[in-house]
């Protein structure tokens, strides 16, 4: 969908949102900041979902101004025009009550403007990203996003402290959905964690019963692009560019060369200072420990420089090494990480495992 049409949508929406009563107890800021940030989750194949908007407006159960909005919804979407698929909480109800609902409520019982709850900015983005997670992870199609949110709204306060955010209760209720487990919604619990830590925020791990070769195939699964592309797409690190030797003398020019060496010179002295005095930040190696033996990690400059846990490296066999590392690079792939960069190191600070050509991972011992 272009930008214009994207506009259209929001503006659209907006306008059915302020000549609403749900508009006392909704900030427009605040509700156009959902609508963007829920958009790829609504939007797909040239229709509009508005399960995922339901969730955050409604999340207890029907309230008839809500239902009446929704309605309304639908009609100026169908005038821009656009296909639109109403919320499962109101696709499902029967036609007498749609059109009964469709009235709002009546002025003599309508009901205080807090009774419906203003949308909460933190909370909508982790709706957004929980529900962008598992939509792309190969159980996807099986989980309803508007349900999901519906879950997570009514249990916020218990899921999520400000800062860290427990799965476990969500692992429990979408493995009781129907043909969903573990292996398959995986590579989403991954993504997921990866967008709260873009953000500053951290996951708590679910318990897992997937083992370390059942996780690293799980996002293998789920990436093919990756576990299918050549070695030779691997490009090596390009080389400095030689300057070719002057064929005749010229003063000029080599001083235009020693000044470019000079520069040069400083600039890695001044890279290497930056380096010593980088800026860095804690890394969730929670995910990691599941799948490879780390201690500590840190990121610097986008890269994660870890620590490994040298006994339990040392107590593997050789081909649970291979397993581990394997799995590790599956995992940092997943999330994007591996790109950035990763070193790893052992106590001595002797690299371990460390980033080749941003596409492979190498071990030495």
């Amino acid at each position: 969908m272009s930008d214009e049409h994207k506009k259209a949508v929001v503006k659209t929406l907006l306008g059915a949102l302020q000549a609403s009563p749900v508009a006392k107890a909704v900030d427009s800021k605040a509700f156009i900041m959902a609508v963007h940030n829920s958009f790829d989750a609504m939007y797909a194949n040239g229709t509009i979902d508005l399960d995922p908007l339901w969730a955050q407006l409604s999340p207890q159960g029907i309230d008839p101004d809500v239902a009446a909005l929704f309605f309304k919804f639908e009609a100026d979407l169908s005038k821009i025009p656009l296909k639109v698929k109403a919320p499962r909480a109101l696709a499902n109800l029967p036609p007498d009550q749609r059109r009964k609902l469709a009235g709002g409520r009546p002025a003599s019982v309508a009901a205080p403007a807090a009774a419906t709850p203003a949308l909460s900015d933190v909370e909508s983005q982790i709706l957004v990203m929980l529900s962008t997670a598992l939509r792309a992870c190969p159980a996807g199609a099986r989980i309803s996003t508007g349900q999901l949110q519906a879950v997570v709204s009514s249990n916020y306060k218990s899921l999520f402290d400000g800062q860290t955010f427990k799965f476990d209760p969500v692992l429990e209720w979408l493995l009781a959905q129907p043909n969903v487990n573990e292996f398959d919604v995986y590579p989403g619990i991954v993504k997921f964690n990866h967008l709260l830590q873009e953000r500053g925020l951290r996951m708590i791990e679910p318990r897992l019963k997937l083992s370390s070769a059942e996780r690293a195939k799980s996002l293998a699964q789920a990436e093919p692009e990756h576990a299918k592309r050549p070695a030779s797409t691997t490009t090596a690190p390009s080389q400095p560019n030689q300057v070719a030797a002057p064929t005749k003398p010229d003063a000029k020019k080599d001083r235009k060369i020693a000044l470019l060496i000079s520069f040069i010179a400083i600039s890695l002295v001044c890279g290497a200072l930056a380096f010593v005095m980088r800026p860095a930040r804690p890394f969730d190696i929670v995910p990691l420990k599941g799948v490879f033996p780390i201690a500590s990690g840190e990121l610097v400059n986008g890269k994660l420089f870890g620590v490994l846990d040298e006994p339990a490296w040392k107590a593997l066999p050789p081909e649970k090494k291979a397993e581990a590392v394997k799995a590790l690079e599956a995992l940092l792939r997943q999330s994007g990480q591996l790109k950035a960069g990763v070193t790893i190191r052992n106590g001595a600070r002797k690299w371990v495992v460390f980033d080749v050509k941003g596409e492979k991972l190498s071990v030495e011992e």
